[in-house]
């Protein structure tokens, strides 16, 4: 069994549609869902955070809207905070394990 290892990575959330309507949106990592928000108000956004506790390996973080959300939503400035781990500006996070 591969030994896991934890990673903390941070990322904006926008709304980048200029509707004023709420709406909901979701968090995957590769295809598991890792958690779905609710937006309320427009014009600035939030800041989300993923820990997340695998193998070795690249693992791609997706957001999307719900089916019944009108809004429309973009992740960003993403930043690994803790762990062995980097994440690219298209939001793929690459475990690493750490050297001895």
């Amino acid at each position: 069994m591969t030994e896991k290892h934890f990673v903390k990575v941070v990322f904006d959330v926008k709304r980048t549609d200029p509707k004023p309507v709420d709406g909901s949106y979701r968090v995957y990592v590769n295809d598991e869902l890792f958690t779905q928000r609710r937006w309320i108000g427009k014009g600035f956004y939030l800041e989300e955070m993923l820990q997340i506790n695998a193998p070795p390996g690249k693992y791609k973080v997706n957001i999307e809207s719900t089916p019944d959300s009108d809004a429309e939503f973009k992740a960003s400035a993403f930043r690994v905070v803790y762990g062995p781990g980097k994440v690219n500006n298209t939001g793929v996070v690459d475990i690493v394990a750490p050297r001895n």
